[in-house]
């Protein structure tokens, strides 16, 4: 089918068919930079599911920074590659794909949440390693685990997969600012990892001198203040 022309507002991105878990911003201000220099944006890939009716929107299952660009630029219409699913389950190992053979590699996170979305659908572990291109021991490895984050107004907690810089809090409840901060800037390496890199960085003398980067070496002190005893 060739690509067509839709409006913007009726393609979505569809958070729990979605691998990745955020929309980057570097990503989108580079494909907006390639635009500007001349570089035509490929069609945006969407889906279609059995039930869905003309006045569904389509699911996003291949370009949401593109998607971005777009509405950034103040654009009603797009270009699309429209796709029939006969389940969440084949767009989901579509949109997997896609996601993993081109433009931003997902991250360890972006494939935590993945998986996490392959045990709701029910897909087996071999067929979430061959749409990750990742070995079912890799797969195993990176079995999500989770958090639960309390819904104030009482309703059913909300699960929030966890990075393994975390992994410590499976099983608990934490605090929406705890969660906002798992899913943001917490690291996908072990936070031992990092420190051990930091103190050979000190010990080696390979951070920048004071006087040049005076914001590294006010946090290293409020680090130091952080720290019990």
């Amino acid at each position: 089918m060739k690509p067509a022309r839709v409006r913007l507002d009726t393609i979505v991105v569809r958070e729990d068919l979605y691998p990745r878990h955020e929309v980057s911003p570097a990503n989108v201000a580079a494909l907006k930079a390639k635009r500007e220099a001349g570089v035509t944006l490929d069609p945006i890939i969407v889906g279609r599911l059995p039930g869905m009716t003309r006045a569904d929107p389509s699911v996003i299952v291949d370009g949401a920074h593109r998607r971005a660009v777009h509405e950034a630029a103040g654009e009603q219409w797009v270009m699309v590659d429209e796709r029939s699913y006969d389940s969440e389950a084949a767009l989901l190992a579509d949109a997997a794909a896609l996601n993993s053979m081109h433009g931003l590699n997902l991250t360890s996170f972006d494939r935590l949440k993945t998986i996490g979305i392959c045990e709701r659908l029910g897909i087996s572990e071999e067929q979430t390693a061959s749409m990750l291109m990742m070995s079912t021991s890799q797969v195993q490895a990176l079995q999500p685990r989770y958090a639960a984050m309390a819904d104030p107004s009482g309703g059913i907690p909300v699960r929030v997969p966890l990075k393994a810089s975390v992994r410590h809090m499976a099983g608990k409840v934490i605090r929406a600012e705890q969660a906002a901060a798992i899913r943001g800037i917490a690291p996908g390496a072990s936070y031992l990892l990092l420190t051990r890199q930091l103190i050979s960085g000190l010990e080696n003398d390979l951070l920048p001198p004071e006087d040049t980067n005076p914001a590294l070496w006010a946090e290293l002190r409020r680090l130091r203040s952080l720290i019990p005893g």
